[in-house]
């Protein structure tokens, strides 16, 4: 009304300007003015009628949105009370829980021989309408299913699952147990069998049909219940993946970046030869980027249950990049990233290659593995080299040695075949040759964890610790080392044994001395 109001008022304006603007009419004189003031009238006419009609369209229009505006606010009316009625279902759902949970802790008092009459009642009346659930209905047949404007039916899922109280076992209710239902909202503009869209049947949601109540109220019951394995199968694989005092092998995975260059796949292959048998090759590529997003080598070690990690990737700003990492608990511990920058495969080499599976000796060289920059990286590669942990090792197992040399920034690995030759003692002479591979390695950027990560993932279980004994110790080597104390020993109260050697006094003795009687004789 307003808005007509202010149209009408702009109208008399326009009008009485434009009759200013043609001045005094006299109809007694017919000259050239009084014919162009009664065009002019015309003209005047012709734009009120047009003014008339485009106020007429705007008052349409204005309608009609009011109109809508009066049917959207009907419909959110509509799913708000419906929505409130779901609310109260749940609420009522909830009750029947908490009964639920009153009659299973009356089951306890019933094995101790303390249930009234009125329990035995109602569990007998609960157990009958258990039985004829084919013909009753359940608390879900009065639940509004497509009540939610956004999601359907994932609302009412999404609802049940998050009580906890719902995966109790919900007792039947009959036919006079009906829940609140929100009424019917109809408008003048709307007819009155007017239904809300069925969300979960729409092509836009591909939620799929809605599932009966029967199979419904199945659904609510086992929500929040643990899944029991059901074949031995799955439970050695749960039983693999479980936290153990002795942890298995550490598997190493070996993935290729997005771009790879014939140096850095060369090295992989060679180092992969030496992984062998605890190694598993990626063989798709993989554009990742470590240093940006390590989610991918987690998600990874869960998957396949390994710990370790090489990327193998070549970049303009990073050639020839090789990523050598570890994990702990699913989540990233420490990595390093190397250059390399000189390369022997270890096809050059005439040597005898090594066993599968073969134990290595590793050798640290170098007084910069010392360093603070440098120690974590030294762990670090004597952890991804060490293979297997085998319980006992005879010399003839060493069958190779792995050297890593430490010059300032620069890391040379260098691979050993033993041989052991005849020497004059029992310890054999044991001669190295090189069997490649030959790698130089730069060390370009490292990211490794805090002190207390680092100091949580080093710790031992309870089951392995032993219990600290007085005056023992430990060497670097793994020698025990243990400190006797000797009570202090009269010389005087030890009874010496007589021998026959001892009658005969050797010459510039005493003679005086009276000669040792022999007790045997």
């Amino acid at each position: 009304m307003e808005d007509r109001a202010l149209l009408d008022n702009m109208l008399k304006t326009k009008v009485l300007s434009e009759l200013q603007d043609v001045g005094p009419f006299s109809s007694s004189r017919p000259d050239a003015g009084n014919i162009l003031a009664a065009q002019q009238r015309l003209n005047i006419k012709k734009d009120l009628v047009n003014l008339r009609k485009r106020i007429e369209m705007l008052h349409a229009i204005m309608e009609n949105e009011a109109s809508t505006l009066t049917t959207e606010n009907a419909l959110l009316k509509q799913k708000t009370m419906e929505r409130e009625g779901l609310f109260r279902t749940f609420d009522i759902l909830d009750n029947k829980c908490k009964d639920g949970l009153m009659a299973k802790e009356g089951g306890d008092e019933e094995e101790n021989g303390l249930m009234t009459k009125e329990d035995e009642k109602e569990n007998v009346f609960i157990e009958e309408e258990e039985e004829t659930t084919a013909l009753k209905r359940t608390a879900f047949d009065h639940v509004p299913l497509a009540c939610d404007s956004l999601d359907g039916t994932l609302f009412l899922r999404r609802a049940v699952a998050a009580n906890s109280e719902v995966s109790l076992k919900i007792p039947m209710l009959s036919l006079d147990d009906t829940l609140p239902v929100a009424p019917k909202v109809s408008t003048a503009n709307e007819p009155n069998d007017f239904k809300l869209p069925d969300i979960s049947r729409s092509k836009k949601g591909n939620l799929g049909p809605l599932p009966s109540p029967p199979k419904l109220s199945r659904m609510v019951k086992r929500v929040g219940r643990i899944a029991k394995l059901k074949t031995h199968r799955g439970k050695r694989a749960l039983d693999e993946r479980a936290s153990k005092v002795l942890e298995n092998d550490k598997v190493t995975l070996f993935v290729r970046g997005g771009k790879t260059c014939n140096n850095v796949t060369d090295v992989m292959h060679d180092l992969y030869a030496l992984k062998k048998p605890l190694a598993r090759n990626m063989k798709r590529r993989n554009p990742f980027h470590p240093f940006e997003d390590e989610t991918p080598f987690e998600r990874f070690s869960t998957k396949l249950d390994a710990s370790l990690f090489v990327f193998g990737a070549h970049s303009k700003k990073h050639p020839d990049s090789l990523t050598f990492g570890r994990l702990h608990d699913g989540q990233l511990l420490d990595m390093v990233e190397l250059q390399v920058t000189s390369y022997t495969p270890a096809k050059d080499f005439d040597a005898q290659k090594i066993t599968v599976g073969a134990k290595p000796c590793i050798v640290l060289e170098g007084t910069n593995w010392e360093e603070s920059s440098m120690k974590r990286v030294g762990n670090l590669m004597v952890d991804w080299l060490s293979g297997v942990s085998p319980s006992k090792i005879r010399l003839q197992g060493l069958e190779h040695v792995i050297s890593l040399t430490c010059v300032e920034s620069k890391i040379l690995l260098r691979v050993y075949r033993t041989q052991l030759k005849k020497s004059e003692s029992n310890l054999p002479r044991v001669e190295l040759v090189e069997m490649g591979p030959s790698v130089d390695f730069q060390v370009r950027r490292t990211k490794l964890a805090s002190d207390q990560l680092f100091k949580q993932a080093c710790k031992q279980p309870k089951q392995l610790q032993q219990k600290p004994r007085k005056n023992t110790s430990q060497d670097v080597f793994g020698n025990k080392l243990a400190r006797v104390h000797i009570g202090k020993q009269d010389v005087a109260e030890i009874q010496l044994r007589k021998v026959k050697a001892l009658k005969k006094m050797p010459e510039g003795m005493d003679s005086e001395m009276p000669e040792e009687v022999d007790e045997d004789s």
